[in-house]
This record gives structure tokens, sequence and C-alpha cells, in this order.
């Protein structure tokens, strides 16, 4: 109707002004206002004002129409030649063109919104309007997004020559330019210009210095950066969420706890969280971390590590498990390298964080903290707790689980505590490595077995001639053939055979179910071993001896040498034995020294003398 309707200038001008004041929430309002606009100016012509062209404009841009911006562009042109025009400039309002270009870049035509950029640099005579600060930020976020870092820069320096301002937005894009090509201390530095400037930084500014600051490791500017981010930043639940002031601290701290002369500034971080209640468990792991990594030149730092998994368990949050290691681990190191007595307070920390760390995160520790936690509560005489810590090694790796054990059976007996407990883990153990077995599993090599004889050993050294005993060895057995169907050999050493064969030598039976647990590898007994056991022995055993001796490999006559020696050596022993009368000493590889020497230990072990 308004083209039938003959009104006024001021009436077109206020119904222009109306309209514009209407605000609009659907897309299809923003066309028909944006239709209607039209027609006002139209039917204004060369009475139509600058401001309300620019207003046009302001609607094509965010409809993102290249067509109807354009034609607006001559429009405004030719309305501008006419004689009595409205419009006191002879070009259209810098604005104009900064939509066109936005929504020329918006369609993908960037060779035509450089072009506008272009012309709006021409020489003052030549040019229809000198571009401003939005222009150059249009033009830099074109550059920015293409990764044209080159002449990005170069019209950073055309900007600063040209006397246009930078402001916020500037900045950022200049900030996020140097970040992306790793120039971290120039980020800061741009960072630094707008302080200078009495600008005030946007959240993006804030958070690429910040990162900057933390690849560059400059921790000074990072702590610096930060506080002026906190003190910007909103600080009520729910409000301005893209600020994220928990996880942008959080990072912080990550960064500045590495170096210690920030641990001031860390807890300063860490109370100001707490206050605000927006402390996590990630808060107090970061924290609890920096305590532990810097513990060694405080002990108020341990002291404070624990303390926090206290607090967190109080008030019924669960501490990570990065934290229950972190400590766990610092507070076993503290014990294993002191010189004196082991604190006990010390020790009854560990074994509660450790239950913690089990417990509460459903999950095993790793392997090299266990070895660590159970060593400290081995050494410290808290044998029921190590033994908890044993099951869990058992549980996670039973084939090198056996070191452990071994230094657990070993200081059980030596502290002559009762070793049942021991040995129902051994018993653990072997069912372990039986379930190994049985599924297929590889264990060629991944058995220590010098560790593993030894933890039989001194089971077998305390347990006597009774039945605990028998159990013992029977564990033995089974494990022994387990390992050696499997590795097809045996990996141990003379020592350790050695050890075990005269610990058995107080029942033949027991003796000789060892050896049979040696089979073909039986050589890993030493003479002296050999001498020692069959001191013992009586005639007939001494003949079943050499039987399993010589379908072991053993040279006929180093065996025959061994036993005429000992059946000569020792009081009681009759010397008929087949073969032994008629041993021929010349050939039998044994020199007459050494015959000397095996005959005098042999009365030695017979007498029961301890065998060095």
């Amino acid at each position: 109707m308004l083209d039938k309707v003959s009104v006024s200038i001021v009436s077109h001008h206020f119904l222009f002004k109306s309209i514009c004041s209407t605000p609009t929430t659907q897309s299809t309002d923003l066309e028909s206002k944006t239709h209607l606009l039209n027609k006002i100016v139209l039917q204004l012509g060369r009475d139509a004002r600058m401001d309300e062209y620019v207003r046009l404009a302001s609607l094509y841009e965010r409809q993102n129409n290249l067509a109807g911006i354009r034609a607006l562009v001559n429009r405004v042109r030719s309305s501008a030649a006419l004689p009595g025009s409205a419009i006191s400039a002879t070009t259209p309002h810098i604005s104009i063109y900064n939509s066109l270009i936005k929504v020329s870049l918006a369609h993908g035509d960037s060779a035509a919104a450089l072009a506008v950029f272009e012309t709006l640099q021409l020489p003052d005579s030549k040019k229809e309007a000198s571009p401003n600060t939005k222009t150059y930020n249009l033009i830099l976020r074109h550059y920015l997004d293409t990764h044209a870092f080159g002449p990005m820069m170069s019209l950073f320096q055309h900007m600063i020559q040209s006397h246009v301002p930078k402001n916020s937005l500037t900045f950022d894009l200049q900030m996020l330019a140097l970040y992306r090509q790793s120039k971290w201390q120039q980020v800061i530095t741009a960072y630094g210009e707008m302080a200078s400037l009495h600008l005030k930084p946007s959240i993006n500014s804030y958070k690429t210095a910040l990162r900057a600051a933390e690849k560059s490791e400059d921790f000074e500017s990072l702590v610096l950066v930060h506080r002026e981010f906190l003190d910007a930043a909103p600080a009520e639940p729910g409000v301005s969420q893209q600020w994220d002031r928990a996880n942008v601290t959080h990072r912080v701290l990550a960064q500045i706890s590495r170096d210690a002369k920030y641990m001031d500034t860390v807890v300063a971080l860490f109370q100001e969280m707490k206050q605000q209640h927006v402390a996590t468990a990630y808060t107090y792991q970061l924290v609890a971390t920096a305590y532990c990594r810097f513990s060694s030149s405080s002990s108020i730092y341990l002291i404070a590590a624990v303390g926090l998994v206290d607090e967190m368990v109080a008030k019924g949050m669960v501490p990570t498990l990065t934290m229950y290691t972190a400590v766990a681990y610092t507070v076993s190191k503290q014990c294993l390298d002191t010189s004196s007595q082991m604190d006990a307070s010390h020790v009854q920390n560990l074994e509660r964080i450790y239950v913690g760390l089990r417990d509460t995160c459903k999950t095993s520790p790793a392997w090299a903290l266990m070895e660590m936690v159970a060593t400290v509560l081995i050494r410290a005489g808290e044998y029921s707790a190590a033994g908890d810590v044993l099951k869990d090694a058992i549980a996670m790796d039973a084939l090198r689980v056996w070191g452990l054990l071994a230094t657990f059976t070993g200081a059980v007996v030596n502290s002559k505590a009762s070793i049942s407990d021991a040995g129902l883990l051994v018993r653990l153990a072997v069912e372990s490595v039986a379930a190994h077995a049985s599924e297929g599993n590889d264990l060629v090599g991944r058995i220590n077995q010098t560790e593993a004889d030894a933890c039989f050993a001194a089971l077998i050294s305390a347990s006597g001639t009774g039945e605990e005993a028998d159990a013992v060895f029977q564990d033995f057995q089974r494990f022994s053939e387990i390992v050696q169907t499997l590795n097809g050999k045996s990996a141990r050493e003379s020592a350790v055979t050695d050890g075990m064969l005269l610990r058995c030598s107080s029942s033949a039976d027991r003796t000789f179910a060892f050896l049979d647990s040696l089979d073909s590898s039986i050589w890993k007994v030493s003479v002296r071993g050999l001498i020692s056991v069959c001191a013992k022995m009586r005639s007939r055993e001494l003949e079943r001896f050499v039987d399993k001796l010589k379908k072991a490999g053993w040279k006929h006559r180093r065996v025959l040498v061994i036993v005429k020696t000992i059946a000569d050596s020792i009081d009681g022993v009759e010397t008929h034995v087949p073969g032994v009368r008629d041993a021929s000493w010349s050939d039998s590889g044994v020199t007459e020294e050494e015959v000397h020497r095996m005959h005098d230990f042999a009365i030695g072990a017979g007498r029961g003398v301890v065998l060095n």
C-alpha cells in the first residue's frame, strides 16, 4: 500500500525508524522487514539518508544476501549523484562496504572481498571510503582462517602505518596468528600491548596468552595473566560458562606446580578454589602431586599430601588413582630411603593409603608401587598387611612375584614368626602359575627360578619335619613340575640347589623327591652338595643315588669316585657298593689333591660339620 499512498518525507523517515525498532525473531520476519524497508528507501529516492542505507545493508548482511547488498551499493552511488540528494557524502559509508566484504567472504568469494578492500586502499583522490578497524579485522580473520600468515602480518603493519586503531578483536586475531606460528613470546608481548592501550582483553585473548605462556614455560607471565583472567572472569556458578574458570586454573596449576618457587601460588589458588566450592578431585590431585614432587626438600610437604587424602575422604570425596599412587609412592620412597628406623606414622599412612587405593579405586596399583609398598611393610615387620599386598601382586602377575615372596618368607623365618601365612601365599602363587599353565600361556623365561627356590628353601628350613613341611614340599614339587614341563629345563643355580638339597637331607624320601624334580639338570648340584647329602645316606640309599646319577647323565667314573670317597671316609658305611671298590682313580679325571679334599669334606659332613 505504501506505493499507492502519498505520505510526507518525514512520515517515510518515521515509518522507517519504527520498523527498524520492531524486534524480529524468525527469518521470515527478517525478510519481510527488509522488504518493507527497501520499499521505503526506494520511495524516498534522493531523500533517503545514509544511516537508512547503512541500516538496510546490515539487514542484508544478517541474511547473507550478497545480491541485495551489491545492488544497494550501486543504488547509494546513483543516489549520491542526484541533484539535491540527502546523502552528503559522494560515496557509500564504510559500514556498507564492510557488510559487502563480510557477505562476500561468507559466500566464499574471497577474490571479490579482497578486490573491494583494495579499492578502499587507493589514494584519497580515487578511493570511495577509508577502511576502518572493522574492515581490517574482516580481512585479518580471512587470512587467519586460510593460514595466510605472511599477508596477515603485513596487513598488521599496514594498519599501524595507516594509523587505524586496533581494538580487542584485532589483538585476538594477532595473538591467534602468532600462537599458530609457535611465536609464544610475541603472543605475550601482544597481550601486554593491550594493557598499554587500555583495552580490555576478551576471553579469547586471555586463553591464547595463557596457552602461549604454558608452551614457553614462562611461569611468571602465566601467573600474571591468570590472575588478571580470574579478576575479569565472573565468579558466580553458572554465569558465563565459556570463561571456564576451574579448568583454566587446573591447567595453570598443572604447569606452575612443576616449579618449587611457585608452591605458595599453588596453595593460594587451591584455597581460593575451595572457598568458591569449585575444587574437584582433580584439583586435590594436582596439589597433592605437587607436594609429593617436592617432599624431598621438606617433610612438611609429605605430611600435607597425606593430609589432602584424609581431607577428601572426610568430605566424602574419592581421591583419584593418580593421587593415591603419587602419595603412596612418595611415602614408600621416604620409608625406604631412611637410614634409620622407619617412622611408624609413615608406615601406618602407607598401609591406609594402599587400602584406599585398592578398595576405593577398585583397581590394582602399578607393579612397581606394589613392590615398594610390600617391601616397606616387610621391613617394618607388618607381615599381615604385607601379605595382603602380596595377594594383590599374585593376582596381578604370579610369574614375577617370587622375588617378593622370597623376601617375605625370608623375613618371616628370620623373625621367628609363624610361617603358616607365608605357606598359604606360596600355595596361592603355585595355584596361579598352574592356572597360567593350564591356559597354555608361555611361561618360558618369565619365572625367576632362583627366587622361587629361595622362597621354598626358606619355608622348608623353617617347617621342620611335620605335616607343614610336607605341604610345603608338595607345593615345591608341583611348582617344579609345571615350570620344568613348560620351560624344558631348570633354571636353578648350584648355590640354590645345594641349599635346597641340604634342607631336604633330613629325609631320604624328600631328598630323592627333590632330585626327581631336578631331572636332567641334576648336574646343577655341585660336588660339595652331593657329598653333603651322601654323607648322611646309608649304603642302600647310596646305591639308589648312584643309579639316579647315572640316569641323569653324570660321567660314570666321576660318580664312582665321589661315592667311593664317601664310602671310604665315613664310619658305618660299607664299601661293597657295586662298582665302587673297583673304581679307577687314575682315569677318573680327579686329582689326588681333590680326593684328599673330598675325603676331609665328607668326614666333616658326616659328623654334622657346618659346610661353607
